[in-house]
């Protein structure tokens, strides 16, 4: 019965080694996991660098974002023409350009109309050009944003291109 008992022993003793073997590959493979997931995942550290100098950027204008229509409810002939123009020089994308079919009276300088989701392009980058117009949200669906101007349109409202910013 001893030679039985010893080779129980010697069995027990194996499983308990190969168990420890195994189970120290599977913690070396999780680490290394690890560290594989954290080196791929976190961004590279930034490589110091000189001292910073200011440089100037140019805010480009973001043209795929709506179009731009130009139309006239005042009196001046030709006015939406010049106007569509300057846009266009600046990078805007122009779409129509005629007299304003609402056929509303707009008293003020301009009105800039548009959707929802073309309001953000005619806060950001119409109405800052054409200072005095006033903002009407219409139902329209799509983005376009309509400029029409009004009575008291000056034809030297800036309208400048994309601006430059240091």
């Amino acid at each position: 019965m001893s030679s039985t008992s010893n080779g129980l022993q010697a069995a027990r003793r194996r499983r308990r080694i190969r168990a420890t073997v195994v189970l120290g590959i599977a913690a070396i493979l999780v680490i290394a996991g690890l560290v594989y997931a954290v080196r791929n995942i976190s961004p590279p550290s930034a490589a110091p660098t000189g001292p910073s100098t200011p440089s100037c950027t140019t805010l480009a204008l973001p043209q795929a974002l709506a179009k731009l229509n130009v139309y006239n409810a005042s009196d001046t002939s030709g006015s939406a023409r010049d106007v569509a123009a300057k846009f266009a020089s600046g990078g805007f994308d122009i779409g129509s350009i005629s007299n304003d079919p609402y056929k509303q009276r707009v008293d003020g300088v301009a009105q800039i109309r548009f959707g929802a989701t073309g309001e953000d392009f005619a806060r950001r980058y119409v109405l800052p050009r054409v200072p005095g117009a006033t903002l009407a949200r219409d139902g329209r669906s799509d983005s376009s944003v309509d400029l029409v101007l009004g009575k008291e349109f000056k034809a030297d409202v800036p309208t400048a291109s994309p601006s430059t910013s240091c």
